[in-house]
């Protein structure tokens, strides 16, 4: 996992890039934001060819299960049924700089990186 950040000026809100690896698939990585620490595993479905991510929360030392299997789709914001949990969390939305791919499949996740905004 890659990340990289920038400020976007006109909302002034922090934007971090993270790169997912589809070669380390299944794999998972913790993301901090203002006080709680998310884990996201990212998995992939080669029947179909979409990759999936599982978001949890760490409270306690306990894992505490938000979301399971939910499909990574071409600039679609993620995990918004949590909102009615009232925990803050980042925004994520899967992004192609390119411009050129239209789905995320096995071929097009290189292409790919998570925007998270802050």
């Amino acid at each position: 996992m890659d990340k990289k950040k920038d400020i976007n000026i006109e909302t002034l809100e922090e934007i971090e890039y993270i790169e997912i690896d589809k070669n380390q698939v299944p794999y998972s990585f913790s993301f901090d934001h203002r006080g709680n620490i998310f884990e996201i595993d990212i998995r992939y479905n080669d029947e179909y060819d979409y990759f999936t991510a599982d978001l949890y929360i760490l409270k306690d030392s306990e894992k505490v299960t938000l979301i399971l299997g939910e499909k990574i789709m071409l600039s679609q914001l993620m995990f918004i049924s949590v909102a009615y949990l009232n925990i803050a969390i980042p925004l994520f939305i899967p992004y192609d700089f390119s411009e050129t791919v239209e789905r995320i499949g096995w071929d097009e996740m290189d292409d790919i990186v998570l925007a998270v905004i802050r």
